[in-house]
C-alpha cells in the first residue's frame, strides 16, 4: 500500500469483528495514543461517514466500508488519501503518525546567514516569538529583549552574558539587525530600537557568541536579528490600539507631578502575496508622556515592502523596502538626587526632533547549485536637539551605506555547505558634537564551511576586514570553529570558539560635550577591542505528552583586550565647574568572563490549556585580569588603573551582574489568556569610583546610597487577554506589578508601575 507523506507507516491488524464496526487506532512512532486529533471518512460513492469515538480507549469506530480517510491534528502531519482496496467492515486499522514538531524543528538564520535547524546550532541561540511582543503591548523591541535569558539592557545598549557594561550610550558589542541588515547608527553605533518594527515581527534571534566572522565589528558579544513576517497567499492584517498610564512611585519624595502620565499607541500592518508579488505595509504611532520630568516620546513610523518573484527565471526575486519615521522626544541623563530621582540634575534636559529613513533594495537568486543574495541599506538619521544651552550644540546627523553580497552552495554530495560573501560599508557624521565631519569605511570578505556526516556536524570560518576612520586604518583577520555530535534525535553536544573585534565608534573617538555639569572628552587615539568566545554545551529536546521544547545548558568563557571604557579623570583644562574633570573613553587592558547558562523554551498542552514557557538562569564571573596595569595618564600626570578607578575593592568588571534570571509563562485556556513575566538582576558588582568621590559626588549626589539601597532588581509583570472571536481580542497588563524601585546604571531610576489596555483586530 502506498505510504502517505507525513506518516511513518500504515498497518492493518487482524482484530476480527468488533460489533460489526471497523476499529481505527492512531498512534505516534513511540506508540503514544493520540487524543487531540480528528478523523473524517468517506465511502467510495463520496458519502461522508459518521465517525464515533470511544472516550475511554480513544479509538475511532466506522460502521460502513470507506476508501478515503482524513486525519487532522494541530501537532501532526495531515493525511488525506484514497485507500485501496476499500476498508471492509469489521477490520482493524492502526495509523502510525509523525509528530509535527514545530518547536523541535525550528529554523534559524543568524548562525550561518542561511536557514538551519535550531537543534543543530553550534552556539547558544535564543528565539523570541511574536506572541511575547504582541501580548506585552510592546512599543519598543528592547522591552521584549529584556525578557530573554542572559540579556540585560541599559541606555539602549544590549548586554549579553555580561559581555558589555555601561558606556553612556556610545558603542555596542552586540550587532543588531533587521532582516539581516545592520540597524546601528553610523556615529555612535547605538541600536535604533524605536525605529524597529514591533507590529510585524516573525521572530527575533539572539546569538550569544562572538559573531564577527559573519557580521563584523560590533558582533564581539553577540547578534540580535529581528526578522519580519513573510507574506503568504492568504491576506494577513492586524490593527491594535492601546492606552495606559504610569502609577505614582512608591516613595512620596519621588512624586514630581500630581497627575498621572499617560501613553497611547496605534499599530497596524497588512501583507499578502498576490500572483508574483508580495506586499507588506505597516505603521506605528506612539504618544508617551513619560514617567520623569521633561521626558516624553512622540513618534510615527511607516514601512512599505515589495517583493517580486520573476515568472521567467525561476528562483529569481527582487524588491524594495522603505521605512520613515518622524518624532519628538525629551530626556535627561542624570537625576537631581536619589530622593528626587525622577527630576533632572540642574533642570537639565534634551529636547529632540528626529527624522529617520531607511531604503533597502535587495536581489536574490536560487539556482540549481548556488544561492545568491545582494542586499543594500541606506540609513539616514537626523537629530535636532534643544538642550537649553546655545553654546553647547548637540544636534547631529549621520548616514550609513551598507552593501553585502553573499552566496552558498553544496559540495561533496551535500555533505559540505560553502558560504561566502563580501561587504562594503561607509558611515559619515556631521556635528559639533563629534568635532565636525567624520567618516568611516569597512571592506570585508568572509567564508564559512559547514560539514555534516551522520551524527557529526562541524563548522569553520574566517573573515578579513579593513577598517578606516578618517586617517586611521587597520586590517584584521578573525576565525571561528565549532563541532557538534548528535547523541540522539534531539540530543546534541557542541563546542565552539570564535574571535571577535570592535572598532571605535565616532562618538567614542570624537565626542566633545557636556551632560548637565559633567564633561565628556574625545579620544581619537582609541584602539579596536579584540576578544574570543569559547563555549561547550548540550541541547536536549524535551517532550512530555503534548508539551515539548528544548533545554539548553552551556558553559562559556569570553576573553577581551583593549576594552573601551569611559573613565573619569581630569582630562581638560582647569575651569569651572569641574575644573577639567570628566569622562573619556580609553582602552583598558584585559578582562575575562566565565559562566554557565541554563535555558528552557517549550510549548504544548496540558489538558485543554496551552502553555508557552521561556525561562533561563545565567551565572557569570566577570573579572579584570590586569587590575594594577596603568592604562592611561590624565592631564595632571595621574596614572589610571582599574585598581584606582573602581568603587568596590574587588576585581569584578564595572556595571556587570553575577546572577540573571528570566521567566515568562503564557497560558491560553479557551478564550482566556494569562501571562506572567519575571526579571531578576543581582546587585551590580562594581562601578566607577568617580561617582562616589569628590568632586562628582557633590554634583551628582546619593549614587553610593542608591547602590546600597537598590542592591538587586526584581520586576514582575502580569498580563491577561480575552479572545472575543476569531477577529477581536482585548489585552490588559500591569508592568512592574509590585512598584519596585530599581536602576540599571548610575543616576537613572527605572519606570514605576504602569497599566495598559489594548484592543486588537486581526484576520
Amino acid at each position: 500500500m502506498q505510504l502517505v507523506k507525513g506518516f511513518a507507516a500504515i498497518f492493518f491488524i487482524l482484530s476480527g469483528e468488533v460489533y460489526g464496526q471497523t476499529k481505527i487506532r492512531i498512534e505516534t512512532e513511540d506508540h503514544f495514543v493520540v487524543k487531540d486529533i480528528k478523523l473524517r471518512a468517506w465511502t467510495p460513492f463520496g458519502l461522508e461517514v459518521l465517525v464515533t469515538r470511544d472516550s475511554s480507549t480513544h479509538v475511532f469506530l466506522l460502521d460502513k466500508p470507506v476508501n478515503r480517510i482524513r486525519v487532522e491534528g494541530e501537532n501532526y502531519f495531515t493525511l488525506d488519501s484514497i485507500l485501496k482496496p476499500e476498508i471492509p467492515v469489521g477490520s482493524g486499522l492502526v495509523f502510525i503518525v509523525k509528530v509535527n514538531d514545530k518547536i523541535l524543528e525550528q529554523i534559524v538564520i543568524s548562525t550561518s546567514k542561511y536557514a538551519a535547524k535550531l537543534k543543530e546550532s553550534l552556539v547558544s541561540i535564543s528565539i523570541l516569538k511574536p506572541y511575547l511582543i504582541e501580548n506585552k503591548i510592546t512599543t519598543d523591541i528592547s522591552h521584549a529583549l529584556e525578557q530573554v535569558p542572559g540579556v540585560s539592557i541599559a541606555d539602549n545598549q544590549i548586554n549579553i552574558r555580561n559581555g558589555n557594561g555601561w558606556s553612556y550610550g556610545a558603542g555596542s558589542r552586540v550587532m543588531v539587525l533587521v532582516d539581516d541588515l545592520p540597524m546601528l547608527s553610523a556615529d555612535a553605533q547605538t541600536a535604533q530600537f524605536s525605529f524597529m518594527p514591533v507590529e510585524n515581527v516573525g521572530s527575533v534571534e539572539i546569538v550569544k557568541s562572538a559573531g564577527s566572522v559573519l557580521y563584523g565589528s560590533s558582533a564581539l558579544n553577540g547578534i540580535v536579528n529581528i526578522r519580519s513576517a513573510e507574506p503568504t497567499e492568504k491576506v494577513s492584517a492586524k490593527v491594535s490600539a492601546f492606552a495606559g498610564f504610569f502609577d505614582h512611585p512608591a516613595n512620596d519624595s519621588l512624586h514630581w507631578n500630581t497627575s498621572q502620565q499617560k501613553a497611547y499607541g496605534l499599530n497596524g500592518y497588512w501583507s499578502q502575496k498576490i500572483g508574483n508579488n508580495a506586499f507588506t505595509a505597516s505603521a506605528n504611532c506612539l504618544k508617551n508622556e513619560g514617567y520623569r520630568m521633561n521626558e516624553f516620546d512622540n513618534r510615527a513610523r511607516m514601512t512599505l515592502k515589495w517583493k517580486h518573484f520573476d515568472k521567467h527565471l525561476k528562483g529569481l526575486c527582487y524588491g524594495l523596502s522603505a521605512s520613515g519615521q518622524k518624532g519628538e522626544s525629551g530626556s535627561f541623563l542624570l537625576w537631581e538626587s536619589f530622593s528626587r530621582g525622577y527630576k533632572p540634575l540642574d533642570s537639565g534636559h534634551n529636547y529632540s526632533k528626529s527624522g529617520k529613513l531607511a531604503i533597502d533594495p535587495f536581489l536574490e537568486y536560487k539556482g540549481v547549485k548556488w544561492k545568491q543574495q545582494l542586499l543594500h541599506r541606506a540609513l539616514y538619521l537626523d537629530n535636532r536637539i534643544d538642550n537649553g544651552d546655545t553654546s553647547n550644540n548637540q544636534s547631529n546627523g549621520s548616514s550609513l551605506y551598507y552593501t553585502e553580497y553573499k552566496a552558498s552552495t553544496d559540495l561533496f554530495r551535500h555533505q559540505v555547505k560553502f558560504y561566502t560573501g563580501g561587504i562594503w560599508m561607509q558611515g559619515e557624521t556631521h556635528s559639533p558634537l563629534f568635532n565636525g565631519k567624520q567618516k568611516s569605511r569597512n571592506l570585508a570578505a568572509y567564508l564559512q564551511l559547514d560539514f555534516k556526516r551522520n551524527r557529526l556536524h562541524a563548522q569553520a570560518g574566517a573573515r578579513l576586514e579593513n577598517y578606516k576612520l578618517n586617517q586611521f586604518e587597520q586590517t584584521r583577520p578573525v576565525f571561528r570553529a565549532g563541532a557538534g555530535y548528535t547523541l540522539a534525535k534531539y540530543t546534541m553536544l557542541r563546542a565552539s570558539w570564535g574571535q571577535g573585534y570592535r572598532f571605535p565608534s565616532m562618538a567614542e573617538a570624537f565626542i566633545s560635550t557636556t551632560a548637565g555639569s559633567v564633561s565628556i572628552y574625545p579620544n581619537p587615539n582609541l584602539l579596536p577591542e579584540t576578544g574570543s568566545n569559547a563555549e561547550i554545551g548540550i541541547k536536549q529536546g524535551i517532550r512530555i505528552g503534548r508539551f515539548k521544547g528544548f533545554a539548553d545548558l552551556a558553559a562559556f568563557q569570553m576573553d577581551y583586550k583593549n576594552l573601551m571604557e569611559f573613565t573619569f579623570a581630569q582630562w581638560g583644562p582647569i575651569a569651572p565647574p569641574l575644573f577639567g574633570a570628566g569622562f573619556k573613553s580609553v582602552n583598558t587592558p584585559k578582562a575575562r568572563i566565565r559562566g554557565i547558562e541554563a535555558e528552557i523554551t517549550a510549548e504544548g498542552k496540558i489538558g485543554i490549556t496551552r502553555l508557552v514557557l521561556l525561562t533561563g538562569y545565567t551565572y557569570t564571573s566577570p573579572i579584570n585580569t590586569a587590575v594594577a596595569v596603568v592604562f592611561a595618564t590624565d592631564s595632571t600626570g595621574n596614572k589610571l588603573s582599574f585598581e584606582n578607578t573602581r568603587a568596590q575593592n574587588n576585581n569584578y568588571l564595572k556595571y556587570r551582574y553575577k546572577h540573571l534570571f528570566r521567566w515568562d509563562l503564557q497560558c491560553n485556556y479557551k478564550h482566556l489568556e494569562f501571562g506572567w513575566s519575571v526579571r531578576y538582576n543581582s546587585a551590580l558588582l562594581n562601578y566607577d569610583k568617580a561617582f562616589i568621590a569628590f568632586p562628582l559626588n557633590t554634583v551628582i549626589p546619593d549614587i553610593e546610597r542608591a547602590f546600597k539601597t537598590l542592591d538587586h532588581v526584581l520586576v514582575t509583570d502580569i498580563r491577561m487577554g480575552w479572545n472575543f472571536n476569531k477577529n477581536w481580542k482585548m489585552n490588559f497588563q500591569i508592568l512592574n506589578l509590585f512598584n519596585s524601585l530599581y536602576m540599571n546604571r548610575p543616576a537613572d531610576l527605572r519606570p514605576p508601575r504602569s497599566f495598559q489596555l489594548q484592543g486588537v483586530w486581526f484576520i
